[in-house]
């Protein structure tokens, strides 16, 4: 770097000259007046401005939102809503934030009419947040906080450190939000399938013989990515949806037990986890194109284990 005060080592007059211009320039910056009041209601960092944060005790509102120019990390402490991010919805329990960014729609809702939530909100924007999606520390979807991360009260001492609005406050207040998004993302990563793994694990979750229909929405937070996103990832990983190849995981494992055991239809549709033996035999008959019932006889008597059914004769009897 460049020294706007080179010092010329044969004159120590010149040299004492310089080093007293060097004091005063620094003395002048530190007594210059602070920014006007005025503009203290956007607590402003170059890196990060909190625009504002809120607690509302007993929310009811029905809210709809372009984010266009900042971003929010939003948490329900207690209750429960209705959350629609873009084309996903969700709901929403006690302990699970979620964040809000650019160019992304939200609405929020009372599951019920005449419910509520306990919501807490902050608001900010700056280059910092960049850096906190790509590290994903801002979650796509909500995602519960673990009780030792206190996140009701980190929020509120977030919203104070922003009222007080001072730059100490500032800088604290940046530091408490960065280190609670720190430890969940680090607490998510802990349980969090990698990403290089995603595939793998999915393909085991829906080979699993569960309770029907899949829960894609856990599945989908458990590999850190939307219900969409994995539908369309899957898609392009296989050429079918999920639902298509765990139904068709279900069918193969169904036409084992037709062919391999004497187990009844119910006991069949129940290891499946089917709750209801009528709906195990129509997936089965939509996806294989005959009952269960059906399949395992042809395939008894195609193995020889049935007589073929024989032909009607008309027999007359004797006048």
């Amino acid at each position: 770097m460049i020294d706007p005060f080179p010092l010329e080592a044969n004159s120590t007059d010149r040299t004492m000259q310089n080093f007293e211009r060097k004091v005063q320039i620094l003395l002048s910056q530190l007594r210059r007046p602070k920014k006007d009041a005025r503009i203290a209601a956007m607590v402003t960092d170059r890196a990060l401005s909190f625009l504002y944060g809120r607690h509302v005790e007993r929310c009811q509102e029905d809210f709809r939102k372009t984010y266009e120019d900042y971003c929010t990390v939003q948490y329900c402490a207690g209750g429960s809503l209705f959350l629609q991010i873009d084309q996903e919805e969700y709901t929403v329990t006690e302990g699970q934030m979620w964040s809000m960014r650019p160019p992304r729609y939200m609405r929020i809702h009372p599951n019920t009419p005449g419910s509520c939530w306990d919501h807490r909100y902050i608001a900010f924007r700056g280059h910092l947040t960049e850096h906190w999606i790509a590290d994903g520390l801002l979650p796509a979807g909500p995602v519960f906080v673990p009780k030792r991360l206190s996140a009701a009260g980190q929020f509120d001492l977030v919203t104070k450190l922003i009222d007080q609005r001072d730059r100490w406050s500032r800088l604290r207040a940046v530091n408490v939000l960065e280190s609670l998004l720190i430890e969940l993302r680090q607490s998510r990563a802990a349980d969090a399938i990698e990403e290089a793994d995603w595939f793998e694990e999915a393909v085991r979750t829906l080979s699993r013989f569960k309770a029907w229909p899949v829960d894609f929405s856990a599945l989908a937070q458990r590999l850190g990515m939307s219900v969409a996103t994995l539908r369309r990832r899957f898609h392009d990983a296989t050429g079918m949806s999920p639902h298509h190849y765990a139904l068709g995981m279900r069918v193969a494992e169904a036409k084992r037990f037709l062919t391999d055991t004497d187990m009844s239809m119910g006991e069949i549709a129940e290891q499946l986890g089917y709750r209801d033996i009528y709906f195990f035999s129509r997936q089965f008959r939509r996806f294989v194109g005959t009952a269960p019932s059906t399949f395992r006889k042809n395939f008894a008597r195609a193995s020889g284990c049935l007589p073929e059914e024989p032909f009607e004769t008309t027999t007359r009897s004797a006048s």
